[in-house]
């Protein structure tokens, strides 16, 4: 098992290949310190920087309120779009795309929850 510390062996690998940076997050915008870049000393291994890939700006569906109930200022069910136009079999925003998301999450478990 792996203690709350981590696992030592994996955590030295990531960092020796990996630091800290500012990342783009759906839903909440740039966040910083909250991503991983590849180290410079290993750039030749980064697709991103070989391919020169640029994914562009993210775009978040106008209705979407999916920052809100990462912020846990909303409940998912206050979304509009919650169930409706956004279900686990047709996702708006990133809290829907995967079982792990938040709205995701409560669709399938939390509809009895008091709102």
């Amino acid at each position: 098992s792996v203690s709350q510390l981590g696992n030592p062996a994996a955590l030295e690998v990531m960092g020796r290949a990996f630091e800290g940076s500012t990342a783009e997050w759906r839903g909440l915008g740039t966040v910083p310190a909250s991503g991983l870049s590849i180290r410079p000393e290993l750039i030749q291994f980064d697709a991103a920087h070989l391919y020169e890939i640029d994914p562009g700006p993210t775009r978040e569906h106008r209705g979407c309120l999916c920052g809100d109930v990462l912020r846990g200022t909303l409940r998912p069910p206050e979304c509009p779009l919650f169930g409706r136009a956004c279900t686990p079999v047709h996702p708006i925003g990133p809290c829907m795309v995967s079982a792990e998301g938040a709205c995701a999450a409560y669709h399938q478990f939390g509809q009895d929850l008091p709102v």
